[in-house]
């Protein structure tokens, strides 16, 4: 993949000839107006905020974001199409999502077509950003972990398999282990 890329103090923008596909990141300090059509993406502190249609004109106000990502789409691909492709992967991995963005089922026919278009821009984004967009949100270490015996742990044998002891040992009570019949020890 080739790809032309211009940096601003703003604004980076992406090109890929081979597709016609053009992408542009921008960071909020200075809303952008754009004039041509597309999806949008805008990110607040790394998380997705909003995933959106750009028909023709765009006027990104207000200071709930910090990032935006808009990506112009090929002539064979549907607008409305390419928007639900983003939210399928957003779905699929967990991201959560205004209330207002719904699941719809694509026609089969484009299923395919949206699909690679999509994965192919998750990839260039996230090659250029640190965000990691529409990637699943890492889940949450429960709580402090138990250092206590309990009874599960005495259903499930543990095997012991080296060149000097071959075992099957199961953790009875607390304090007890013991070592199944069979075992061969080294002395």
């Amino acid at each position: 993949m080739k790809l032309n890329v211009e940096l601003k103090e703003h604004w980076t923008n992406i090109i890929s000839k081979e597709d016609a596909i053009e992408i542009k990141i921008y960071d909020g300090t200075k809303p952008p107006v754009v004039n041509h059509s597309g999806i949008g993406i805008l990110l607040f502190k790394g998380k997705v905020k909003n995933i959106f249609q750009v028909e023709k004109e765009l006027k990104v106000k207000g200071d709930r974001w910090d990032r935006l990502i808009l990506i112009s789409i090929p002539a064979n691909l549907k607008l409305h199409h390419v928007l639900q492709g983003f939210i399928h992967v957003a779905i699929k991995n967990k991201v959560t999502l205004p209330k207002h963005l719904k699941k719809e089922k694509l026609p089969p026919a484009v299923q395919e077509l949206v699909d690679r278009f999509v994965q192919q821009q998750l990839f260039i984004i996230n090659r250029f950003g640190s965000d990691h967009v529409l990637i699943s949100e890492k889940s949450k270490l429960g709580g402090k972990p138990s250092h206590r015996w309990n009874k599960m742990v005495s259903q499930i044998p543990f095997y012991v398999d080296t060149k000097e002891c071959q075992a099957e040992i199961q953790w009875v009570k607390r304090n007890e282990m013991v070592i199944r019949a069979g075992a061969v020890m080294k002395r």
